[in-house]
């Protein structure tokens, strides 16, 4: 895996070096580009002149024209699109690629904990447990042998600390609860005394536990544990001191639970978008005489520009489809009597915090740190006190501003009144979804039929 991703970091970097001039003249119009959005538009680049040549190489007459303004069209639209900021772009340099992703592992049994447990994923919610990491072990299930009167097993991490351990017995004929003392000795947790059983021994050090019931376990029989694992002083193996006291040594916690961290493949295959544009002939000649404009160029970057103005939107409706980590976020935008419009359109805020932390419950992961929104819920933001308007010139989904920890973008492809919350790290491995652009555009030769129309598609 390491030395796959290697290359692949080396040819994305001699992409960009190749495509250095390109990527440096978008920079001085829309300022410094991540990483990410320089690895996107080199691919790009590369793909559509890799399309080019192939096209010169069969339709060398025709390829003038389209090689005009074919790499322009990737400048202008690839950078520009939303993706970047609300999902991982991974762009692939065939039609079907694969994707990267990183998923985390419990890789030691500590209860509740399984080995293998996912805990943590850019594309689905595992759920961490709290005490993994701490000393504390809960739900440890013991296997026993249905029948017997002693029940003997060995809790997993040791040493365990005097007086944490807990022990649940059940049975056909009834359940009990025991608990150490501090000294090695098992008693009732109710009554402080084995009158449920006749005897009770954990070893602190080596962990090994004895309990004795009154009579046969019969039926089916459970046992679980629940205890602290510190380091802590235990009776020592040396002759006893002169004073006749027994020496005692520090048994240090040497079990580490640990976590492993995975990059995981998926296939992808590149879906096709299609668009065809159409003038009268007559109408590009006015517009050529009266204005200097180029209308084949013009309607190029036109259906380019829309293709890329869909892509963003398909982007933001899949998000706020596949948003599950709670019920919905509810706000009326309706004052109440005697309340200031300002102070409660900022009552907003609250609710998205609320939401906020739901996503942060569900995951134990991530707080979301994007909003995409409709145009009604754009209107309540645009006004609220903490919102910093971007000033930014859009067409489509765009980036409004900051309001508070939240960027927010509209898409007038959403219904007014809704809005999801959504996370985007600082990895471009680290989102909840992933867009992976092949050729961003493509287009046909300028045909010219015998009613004097012209036509010329893009996908």
């Amino acid at each position: 895996m390491a030395t796959s991703s290697k290359i692949v970091s080396a040819r994305t970097q001699a992409l960009i070096q190749k495509w250095g001039k390109r990527i440096r003249a978008t920079e001085s119009v829309l300022g410094p580009m991540s990483m990410e959005r320089k690895s996107a538009l080199a691919m790009s680049l590369e793909n559509t002149h890799r399309r080019l040549r192939a096209m010169e190489a069969t339709q060398p007459a025709a390829i003038g024209q389209y090689k005009r303004y074919a790499l322009d069209i990737v400048n202008a639209t690839v950078p520009n699109l939303i993706a970047y900021d609300i999902c991982s772009v991974q762009p692939i340099d065939n039609r079907v690629g694969m994707i990267n992703y990183i998923s985390y592992e419990y890789g030691s049994n500590k209860a509740p904990a399984q080995a293998g447990q996912m805990f943590a994923s850019s594309l689905n919610m595992g759920q961490s447990v709290e005490s993994y990491s701490s000393q504390n072990v809960e739900n440890e299930i013991l296997s026993v042998t249905t029948g017997a009167a002693t029940i003997t097993g060995n809790v997993q991490w040791t040493p365990v600390l005097p007086g944490s351990l807990y022990i649940s017995v059940v049975t056909a004929s009834g359940a009990l609860l025991g608990q150490d003392d501090g000294n090695g000795k098992i008693v009732d947790a109710n009554t402080g005394t084995t009158t449920n059983f006749t005897a009770g021994t954990i070893n602190y050090a080596t962990g090994e536990v004895s309990i004795t019931l009154k009579e046969n376990a019969t039926g089916d029989t459970s046992v679980s544990y629940a205890y602290n694992n510190e380091d802590v002083f235990v009776a020592g193996n040396m002759a006893p001191n002169a004073d006749g006291n027994t020496s005692t040594i520090l048994q240090a916690n040497t079990k580490i639970p640990e976590v492993q961290l995975k990059i995981t493949s998926l296939p992808v295959v590149a879906q096709s978008r299609k668009m065809k544009a159409v003038y009268a002939f007559d109408a590009a000649y006015e517009l050529e005489k009266e204005y200097g404009q180029d209308i084949d160029t013009l309607m190029a970057t036109e259906v380019a520009g829309e293709i890329a103005h869909e892509i963003d939107m398909e982007i933001a409706n899949d998000i706020f489809k596949m948003a599950n980590a709670g019920k919905p976020i509810t706000w009326s935008k309706t004052q109440p009597v005697g309340v200031n419009v300002l102070d409660h359109y900022d009552s907003f805020y609250t609710k998205l915090v609320e939401g906020a932390n739901t996503i942060f419950g569900a995951t134990r992961k991530v707080q979301p740190n994007f909003i995409v929104c409709g145009l009604e819920v754009a209107s309540v933001i645009q006004v609220m006190r903490n919102f910093t308007p971007s000033g930014a010139m859009a067409i489509g989904p765009h980036f409004l501003g900051t309001l508070g920890a939240f960027k927010v973008y509209v898409s007038p492809d959403y219904a007014a009144n809704q809005f999801v919350l959504g996370y985007k790290g600082s990895s471009f491995m680290d989102a909840g979804y992933f867009y992976c652009p092949y050729m961003p555009v493509v287009s046909t030769d300028l045909l010219m039929t015998d009613d004097f129309a012209g036509k010329r598609s893009a996908a």
